[in-house]
Protein backbone atom coordinates (compact mmCIF):
# COMPACT_ATOMS: atom_id res chain seq x y z
CA UNK A 1 0.00 0.00 0.00
CA UNK A 2 1.83 2.92 -1.28
CA UNK A 3 2.11 5.98 1.27
CA UNK A 4 1.65 3.75 3.98
CA UNK A 5 4.02 2.81 7.24
CA UNK A 6 4.03 1.53 10.39
CA UNK A 7 5.48 3.64 13.32
CA UNK A 8 6.85 2.44 16.41
CA UNK A 9 6.99 5.59 18.79
CA UNK A 10 6.63 2.85 21.82
CA UNK A 11 8.49 0.46 23.58
CA UNK A 12 10.44 -2.66 21.71
CA UNK A 13 7.53 -5.34 22.53
CA UNK A 14 5.39 -3.18 19.65
CA UNK A 15 7.91 -4.31 16.82
CA UNK A 16 6.19 -8.17 17.25
CA UNK A 17 3.12 -6.63 16.72
CA UNK A 18 3.81 -4.35 13.93
CA UNK A 19 6.52 -6.36 12.06
CA UNK A 20 3.59 -9.16 10.83
CA UNK A 21 1.47 -6.40 9.73
CA UNK A 22 4.30 -4.49 7.36
CA UNK A 23 5.05 -8.18 6.09
CA UNK A 24 1.56 -8.94 5.43
CA UNK A 25 0.08 -5.19 3.85
CA UNK A 26 3.88 -4.97 1.98
CA UNK A 27 4.72 -1.72 3.89
CA UNK A 28 7.86 -0.11 5.30
CA UNK A 29 8.32 -0.14 9.65
CA UNK A 30 9.84 3.22 10.96
CA UNK A 31 10.93 3.31 14.17
CA UNK A 32 11.74 6.48 16.12
CA UNK A 33 14.73 4.93 18.15
CA UNK A 34 18.23 3.47 17.21
CA UNK A 35 17.88 1.00 19.51
CA UNK A 36 14.78 -0.59 17.72
CA UNK A 37 16.32 -0.39 14.59
CA UNK A 38 18.99 -2.69 15.53
CA UNK A 39 16.27 -4.58 17.58
CA UNK A 40 14.07 -4.45 14.35
CA UNK A 41 17.01 -5.41 12.02
CA UNK A 42 18.31 -8.40 13.84
CA UNK A 43 14.67 -10.19 14.83
CA UNK A 44 12.65 -8.51 12.05
CA UNK A 45 15.79 -8.53 8.57
CA UNK A 46 12.85 -9.67 5.89
CA UNK A 47 11.24 -6.34 6.88
CA UNK A 48 12.20 -2.42 5.28
CA UNK A 49 12.66 -1.02 8.52
CA UNK A 50 13.87 2.90 8.52
CA UNK A 51 14.82 5.09 11.46
CA UNK A 52 13.48 8.73 11.23
CA UNK A 53 14.14 10.26 15.04
CA UNK A 54 11.70 12.05 16.67
CA UNK A 55 13.03 15.68 15.70
CA UNK A 56 12.36 14.70 12.00
CA UNK A 57 8.70 12.81 12.57
CA UNK A 58 7.35 16.89 12.50
CA UNK A 59 3.62 17.00 11.64
CA UNK A 60 5.39 18.28 8.38
CA UNK A 61 6.66 15.33 7.66
CA UNK A 62 3.53 12.89 8.70
CA UNK A 63 1.30 15.56 6.60
CA UNK A 64 4.12 15.28 3.49
CA UNK A 65 4.76 11.69 3.52
CA UNK A 66 2.02 9.25 4.57
CA UNK A 67 -1.68 8.85 3.96
CA UNK A 68 -2.25 6.10 6.60
CA UNK A 69 -0.46 4.86 9.15
CA UNK A 70 -0.15 2.04 11.40
CA UNK A 71 0.44 2.22 15.42
CA UNK A 72 0.18 0.17 18.65
CA UNK A 73 -0.06 3.65 20.67
CA UNK A 74 -4.01 3.77 20.66
CA UNK A 75 -4.14 7.51 21.43
CA UNK A 76 -0.91 9.20 19.48
CA UNK A 77 -2.15 8.81 15.82
CA UNK A 78 -5.93 10.03 16.11
CA UNK A 79 -4.68 13.20 18.76
CA UNK A 80 -2.74 14.28 15.59
CA UNK A 81 -5.41 14.35 12.85
CA UNK A 82 -7.40 16.98 14.26
CA UNK A 83 -3.98 19.17 14.08
CA UNK A 84 -3.05 17.94 10.67
CA UNK A 85 -6.01 18.57 9.36
CA UNK A 86 -5.86 22.29 10.54
CA UNK A 87 -2.32 23.10 9.80
CA UNK A 88 -1.99 21.12 6.05
CA UNK A 89 -5.67 20.10 5.52
CA UNK A 90 -4.10 16.65 5.66
CA UNK A 91 -7.04 13.77 6.34
CA UNK A 92 -4.38 11.06 7.71
CA UNK A 93 -6.15 7.76 7.78
CA UNK A 94 -5.17 5.73 11.65
CA UNK A 95 -4.89 2.11 11.81
CA UNK A 96 -4.68 1.00 15.13
CA UNK A 97 -2.62 -2.56 15.77
CA UNK A 98 -3.55 -4.03 19.04
CA UNK A 99 -0.51 -5.10 21.05
CA UNK A 100 -1.91 -8.16 22.77
CA UNK A 101 -4.80 -9.87 24.05
CA UNK A 102 -5.38 -8.86 27.20
CA UNK A 103 -7.63 -8.29 30.67
CA UNK A 104 -6.49 -5.02 30.73
CA UNK A 105 -8.72 -3.32 28.20
CA UNK A 106 -11.53 -3.91 29.86
CA UNK A 107 -10.26 -2.99 33.45
CA UNK A 108 -9.67 0.55 31.79
CA UNK A 109 -12.73 0.43 30.13
CA UNK A 110 -11.03 3.29 27.76
CA UNK A 111 -11.89 2.55 23.96
CA UNK A 112 -10.75 5.35 21.32
CA UNK A 113 -12.17 6.17 17.67
CA UNK A 114 -9.45 4.92 15.33
CA UNK A 115 -10.54 5.30 11.46
CA UNK A 116 -9.59 1.48 11.17
CA UNK A 117 -9.67 -0.76 14.28
CA UNK A 118 -8.31 -4.03 13.97
CA UNK A 119 -8.95 -7.13 16.31
CA UNK A 120 -7.93 -10.57 16.59
CA UNK A 121 -10.86 -12.33 17.64
CA UNK A 122 -14.51 -12.52 19.52
CA UNK A 123 -13.30 -11.22 22.53
CA UNK A 124 -11.64 -7.98 21.51
CA UNK A 125 -14.75 -7.39 19.07
CA UNK A 126 -16.60 -7.17 22.08
CA UNK A 127 -14.46 -4.12 23.59
CA UNK A 128 -14.71 -2.27 20.24
CA UNK A 129 -17.30 0.68 19.24
CA UNK A 130 -16.23 1.76 15.86
CA UNK A 131 -17.74 0.97 12.64
CA UNK A 132 -14.56 -0.18 10.73
CA UNK A 133 -13.45 -3.14 12.44
CA UNK A 134 -11.24 -6.01 11.32
CA UNK A 135 -10.74 -9.26 12.11
CA UNK A 136 -7.19 -10.09 12.09
CA UNK A 137 -6.62 -13.70 13.78
CA UNK A 138 -3.94 -14.47 14.80
CA UNK A 139 -0.98 -12.31 12.79
CA UNK A 140 1.52 -13.05 14.99
CA UNK A 141 1.58 -16.58 14.85
CA UNK A 142 1.00 -17.03 11.12
CA UNK A 143 4.37 -14.79 10.82
CA UNK A 144 6.44 -16.77 12.93
CA UNK A 145 5.60 -19.93 11.20
CA UNK A 146 6.56 -18.59 8.39
CA UNK A 147 9.72 -17.65 9.60
CA UNK A 148 10.01 -20.25 12.09
CA UNK A 149 13.52 -21.32 11.11
CA UNK A 150 14.69 -17.94 11.58
CA UNK A 151 13.18 -16.94 14.79
CA UNK A 152 13.95 -20.25 16.48
CA UNK A 153 17.64 -20.27 16.11
CA UNK A 154 17.27 -16.81 17.35
CA UNK A 155 15.94 -18.51 20.71
CA UNK A 156 18.35 -21.19 20.50
CA UNK A 157 21.40 -18.85 20.62
CA UNK A 158 20.01 -16.15 22.75
CA UNK A 159 18.12 -18.74 25.37
CA UNK A 160 17.49 -22.47 25.16
CA UNK A 161 21.76 -23.48 24.39
CA UNK A 162 22.14 -22.19 27.94
CA UNK A 163 19.46 -24.21 29.66
CA UNK A 164 19.96 -27.64 30.64
CA UNK A 165 17.99 -30.21 28.06
CA UNK A 166 16.81 -32.65 31.10
CA UNK A 167 14.91 -29.75 32.79
CA UNK A 168 11.44 -28.36 31.98
CA UNK A 169 11.31 -24.77 31.11
CA UNK A 170 9.15 -22.68 33.15
CA UNK A 171 8.76 -18.85 31.26
CA UNK A 172 8.09 -15.99 34.09
CA UNK A 173 6.43 -13.53 31.69
CA UNK A 174 5.14 -10.30 34.51
CA UNK A 175 3.37 -7.49 32.89
CA UNK A 176 4.49 -3.84 33.81
CA UNK A 177 2.49 -1.22 36.50
CA UNK A 178 -0.43 0.08 34.09
CA UNK A 179 -3.08 2.15 35.71
CA UNK A 180 -5.26 -0.90 35.05
CA UNK A 181 -3.04 -3.22 36.77
CA UNK A 182 0.01 -4.16 38.72
CA UNK A 183 3.21 -6.27 38.34
CA UNK A 184 4.08 -9.43 40.16
CA UNK A 185 7.80 -8.55 39.43
CA UNK A 186 8.99 -6.78 41.85
CA UNK A 187 7.36 -8.81 44.93
CA UNK A 188 7.62 -12.39 43.75
CA UNK A 189 11.17 -12.57 41.40
CA UNK A 190 12.62 -13.37 44.31
CA UNK A 191 10.52 -16.43 45.78
CA UNK A 192 10.25 -17.44 42.26
CA UNK A 193 13.99 -18.07 41.97
CA UNK A 194 14.25 -19.35 45.11
CA UNK A 195 11.32 -21.66 44.48
CA UNK A 196 12.18 -23.12 40.99
CA UNK A 197 15.75 -22.18 39.76
CA UNK A 198 17.52 -25.56 40.93
CA UNK A 199 14.52 -28.06 39.20
CA UNK A 200 13.97 -25.85 36.52
CA UNK A 201 15.20 -23.84 33.84
CA UNK A 202 14.12 -20.21 34.85
CA UNK A 203 13.20 -17.66 31.96
CA UNK A 204 12.03 -14.10 32.81
CA UNK A 205 10.87 -12.44 29.87
CA UNK A 206 11.13 -8.81 31.05
CA UNK A 207 9.12 -6.02 29.74
CA UNK A 208 10.97 -2.87 28.77
CA UNK A 209 8.89 -0.44 31.27
CA UNK A 210 9.84 -2.14 34.06
CA UNK A 211 13.36 -0.88 33.82
CA UNK A 212 12.40 2.55 32.63
CA UNK A 213 9.66 3.00 35.20
CA UNK A 214 12.22 1.85 38.19
CA UNK A 215 15.51 1.41 37.16
CA UNK A 216 17.19 0.80 40.64
CA UNK A 217 14.75 -1.99 41.87
CA UNK A 218 14.88 -3.37 38.36
CA UNK A 219 18.65 -3.52 38.71
CA UNK A 220 18.74 -4.88 42.02
CA UNK A 221 16.72 -8.30 41.48
CA UNK A 222 18.77 -8.84 37.68
CA UNK A 223 22.30 -8.27 39.77
CA UNK A 224 20.94 -10.40 42.57
CA UNK A 225 19.43 -13.40 40.95
CA UNK A 226 21.23 -13.38 37.62
CA UNK A 227 23.31 -16.48 38.10
CA UNK A 228 20.04 -18.52 38.49
CA UNK A 229 17.80 -17.50 36.60
CA UNK A 230 17.68 -15.95 32.71
CA UNK A 231 16.07 -12.86 32.26
CA UNK A 232 15.89 -11.94 28.91
CA UNK A 233 15.43 -8.33 27.45
CA UNK A 234 15.37 -6.90 23.93
CA UNK A 235 14.18 -10.06 22.69
CA UNK A 236 10.64 -8.99 21.24
CA UNK A 237 8.90 -11.89 19.29
CA UNK A 238 7.34 -14.36 21.91
CA UNK A 239 6.84 -17.46 19.72
CA UNK A 240 9.70 -18.80 19.58
CA UNK A 241 10.28 -19.01 23.54
CA UNK A 242 6.57 -20.16 23.51
CA UNK A 243 7.46 -22.61 21.25
CA UNK A 244 9.63 -24.53 24.43
CA UNK A 245 8.10 -23.25 27.35
CA UNK A 246 6.63 -26.01 29.48
CA UNK A 247 5.39 -24.51 32.20
CA UNK A 248 3.85 -20.10 32.16
CA UNK A 249 4.02 -18.01 34.90
CA UNK A 250 2.65 -15.00 34.89
CA UNK A 251 0.06 -12.18 36.18
CA UNK A 252 -2.00 -10.36 33.65
CA UNK A 253 0.60 -9.83 30.63
CA UNK A 254 -1.21 -11.01 27.41
CA UNK A 255 1.97 -13.35 26.93
CA UNK A 256 -0.90 -15.35 29.00
CA UNK A 257 -3.21 -15.68 25.75
CA UNK A 258 -0.54 -16.10 23.36
CA UNK A 259 0.92 -19.37 25.10
CA UNK A 260 -2.85 -21.27 25.07
CA UNK A 261 -1.97 -21.79 21.76
CA UNK A 262 0.39 -24.12 23.40
CA UNK A 263 -2.35 -25.82 25.63
CA UNK A 264 0.09 -25.82 28.63
CA UNK A 265 0.28 -25.62 32.20
CA UNK A 266 -0.87 -21.80 33.06
CA UNK A 267 0.05 -20.49 36.97
CA UNK A 268 -0.82 -16.93 37.69
CA UNK A 269 0.58 -14.38 40.94
CA UNK A 270 -2.54 -12.53 40.73
CA UNK A 271 -6.25 -12.85 41.15
CA UNK A 272 -8.73 -11.49 38.07
CA UNK A 273 -9.49 -12.04 34.59
CA UNK A 274 -10.48 -14.58 31.91
CA UNK A 275 -7.23 -15.57 31.33
CA UNK A 276 -6.66 -17.08 35.14
CA UNK A 277 -9.76 -19.13 34.72
CA UNK A 278 -7.39 -21.37 31.93
CA UNK A 279 -4.78 -21.90 34.67
CA UNK A 280 -4.03 -21.97 38.85
CA UNK A 281 -2.90 -19.83 41.16
CA UNK A 282 0.74 -19.61 42.20
CA UNK A 283 1.75 -22.65 44.29
CA UNK A 284 5.30 -24.45 44.90
CA UNK A 285 4.63 -27.63 43.12
CA UNK A 286 3.77 -26.98 39.49
CA UNK A 287 4.09 -30.97 38.64
CA UNK A 288 0.47 -30.50 37.37
CA UNK A 289 -0.37 -30.96 33.92
CA UNK A 290 -4.03 -29.08 34.84
CA UNK A 291 -5.83 -31.79 32.36
CA UNK A 292 -9.03 -31.03 33.43
CA UNK A 293 -8.69 -27.29 32.39
CA UNK A 294 -7.17 -28.30 28.62
CA UNK A 295 -11.02 -27.68 26.91
CA UNK A 296 -11.48 -24.04 28.62
CA UNK A 297 -7.91 -23.42 27.35
CA UNK A 298 -8.72 -24.35 23.89
CA UNK A 299 -12.02 -22.65 23.84
CA UNK A 300 -10.30 -18.73 25.41
CA UNK A 301 -7.71 -19.41 22.78
CA UNK A 302 -10.35 -19.67 19.51
CA UNK A 303 -12.61 -16.69 21.20
CA UNK A 304 -9.37 -15.06 21.41
CA UNK A 305 -8.15 -15.25 18.04
CA UNK A 306 -10.79 -17.02 15.96
CA UNK A 307 -10.60 -19.16 13.59
CA UNK A 308 -7.75 -19.93 11.02
CA UNK A 309 -6.18 -16.77 9.94
CA UNK A 310 -6.77 -15.77 6.66
CA UNK A 311 -4.16 -13.02 5.12
CA UNK A 312 -5.40 -12.76 1.99
CA UNK A 313 -8.98 -11.41 3.36
CA UNK A 314 -7.52 -9.56 6.02
CA UNK A 315 -5.30 -7.44 3.82
CA UNK A 316 -8.37 -6.83 1.30
CA UNK A 317 -10.12 -5.93 4.18
CA UNK A 318 -8.01 -2.87 5.28
CA UNK A 319 -7.27 -1.45 1.58
CA UNK A 320 -10.69 -1.56 0.77
CA UNK A 321 -11.45 0.93 3.89
CA UNK A 322 -8.55 2.56 2.87
CA UNK A 323 -10.50 3.36 -0.54
CA UNK A 324 -13.62 4.65 1.08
Amino acid sequence: MERTAAINTGPSTHLDHLAPLCELLEIPLIVTELEHLELAKTFYPMIDTRYVSLAELSLEYMATQFDAIVECGKFWGVALKPVLKLLFNKDLRVIFSPHGQSDKESFIGETVAQDIDLAYGPLMLQEKTGKNVVPTGNVRLWFYEKHKAHFDSLAETSVFSHFDPEKETILYAPTWSSKATGTSFFEETDRIVARYADNYNLLIKLHPLLEENHPAHFHRIVETHKEKALFLLDFPPVYPLLEKTDIYLGDYSSIGYDFLKYNRPLYFLKEGGRLQKCGELHEKNLSSKQINLSTMRKELYEQAFGGNFDGKMVGKKIKALLEK
